[in-house]
């Protein structure tokens, strides 16, 4: 296919899907300074409406999110204290972003117009230096340089999961994270939902919607060190957050390199970092890096609490609300069976105990409607996974021999939430009750409602 000449992008890419992998692979920086981030903009061409007066159009697309022109710019604000302490160890750091820009538009309209105003204001050579000062004789220059790809093409699962494959083979060797987001297609939705409350720190992914506001915190994600901590062998800093002495400089590189002499960073996980929140918040007003990082974290935790706990608590209480009769064949599969059993249930009257039993013994009873709407299935599914595990056998709401409802279990749920979520926020101290038992439904909508989300 012959793709338009860009004489206003002369370094601008055209890359079709097909082509892309080895094209990652067949440009690589092997410095071992070099920092790599692919980002994955799916959907790249959609426009949505502005109101900051910014764009004289009142619309603007996501070919440069804010993310992107922040690591351009500003590079310090989406670093980590330690990342910034590890720096001192370089004269000079690469911060190599290259921007995959996915949407079959451009095969109409191919100039990424998004881009313009940001490249204009970069080198020839789309780079753009800032100077990090550790001390009065020590400084870093970082060189933030930019790879715009375009691909003209659709993007299917299959074909993200062979271009996350290729980088994670690739980062063994090479310091390389990746950030996807999604604005049109969900297409990452199952990867989004498979990375809700897990470890997994060299990629970064937030819902895919296509009303993204990239100027919240959550998509301006933070780097930091990588390192194991050898006392627990849990993943991630190791916890030490001194910034003077040898001994601190000694754990610092330790932490900053690998055997590879290889820059070994990653995202700002909340499940590895969260256990620097006090330290975070205890020098919150006298180091602005800090302040940056506790933001954050605090701020991932919000953002997961909102668009998959309490969002998947609130449906779920929902469904205990309707009043039908289902039927469903209560064969289990792979148990040969002499008839089809059919099993009835009413989820307004349902126990937790048979609920649990009937979700993970039964497929025909996870695929009831109430359970199967395309838009949040994949999330519903994964958290009634883990409410069902979380609270199978617990036994601390039973007294006087009754069975717990699954209600009771969704308010004990939500209380431990909104906890967390009052000490983070203080000013959501109007959504929280004294105990468990005094949380309504309408509670969490209305906060829910209140942060944006849409039923």
């Amino acid at each position: 296919m012959n793709y338009p000449d860009f004489a206003s992008f002369d370094k601008t890419k055209t890359i079709d899907i097909k082509d892309l992998n080895i094209h990652i692979v067949s440009n690589l920086d092997p410095s071992l300074n070099t920092i790599t981030i692919y980002h994955f903009i799916i959907g790249s061409k959609t426009e949505q409406n502005t109101l900051d007066g910014l764009d004289p159009f009142g619309k603007r697309n996501h070919e440069c999110p804010n993310f992107v022109e922040n690591l351009l710019f500003n590079p310090e604000a989406q670093f980590s204290p330690h990342l910034i302490n590890g720096f001192s160890n370089y004269k000079e750091i690469t911060i190599r972003q290259v921007l995959i820009l996915i949407d079959p538009v451009y095969n109409i309209r191919p100039e990424p117009l998004g881009l313009l105003s940001v490249i204009s204001q970069l080198e020839k050579d789309l780079t753009v230096r800032h100077i990090i000062e550790h001390n009065h004789v020590n400084y870093t220059t970082i060189i933030s340089k930019l790879e715009p790809v375009l691909v003209p093409n659709d993007i299917t699962e299959e074909h993200l999961l062979r271009l996350m494959r290729t980088i994670k083979s690739l980062s063994h060797f090479y310091p390389m994270i990746v950030n996807i987001m999604d604005c049109s297609s969900n297409v990452a939705n199952k990867m989004f939902c498979d990375s809700i409350d897990n470890n997994v720190s060299w990629v970064y992914i937030t819902q895919p919607k296509c009303l993204i506001n990239d100027k919240k915190s959550i998509y301006m994600p933070m780097i930091t060190l990588d390192g194991i901590n050898k006392d627990d062998g849990d993943d991630g800093d190791d916890g030490n957050d001194c910034v003077d002495g040898e001994e601190c400089k000694t754990k610092e590189i330790e932490l900053f390199t690998n055997v590879n002499n290889k820059l070994n960073i990653r995202w700002v996980n909340y499940n590895i970092d969260v256990k620097h929140i006090d330290d975070l918040k205890t020098i919150y007003d006298v180091c602005p890096y800090s302040r940056n990082l506790y933001n954050f974290i605090i701020n991932l935790y919000k953002v997961n609490s909102i668009e998959y706990s309490l969002y998947s608590i609130y449906k779920l209480w929902t469904y205990t609300t309707y009043t039908l009769d289902y039927q469903f064949d209560g064969s289990i599969s792979g148990v040969c069976s002499v008839a089809n059993k059919s099993i009835t249930v009413n989820l307004s009257k349902i126990n937790f105990e048979d609920f649990a039993r009937y979700w993970k013994l039964y497929k025909a009873f996870r695929e009831l409607p109430p359970f199967n709407y395309e838009y949040d299935r994949l999330i519903i599914h994964k958290f009634i996974d883990y409410f069902c595990n979380k609270y199978t056998h617990k036994t601390g709401l039973s007294y006087l021999g009754i069975t717990p409802s699954i209600v009771d279990f969704i308010k004990l749920e939500a209380f431990e939430i909104f906890k967390i979520l009052v000490e983070y926020f203080p000013e959501n101290t109007n959504y929280m009750v004294h105990n468990h038992e005094g949380f309504q439904r309408y509670t969490i909508k209305s906060y829910l409602t209140d942060n944006g989300v849409v039923f």
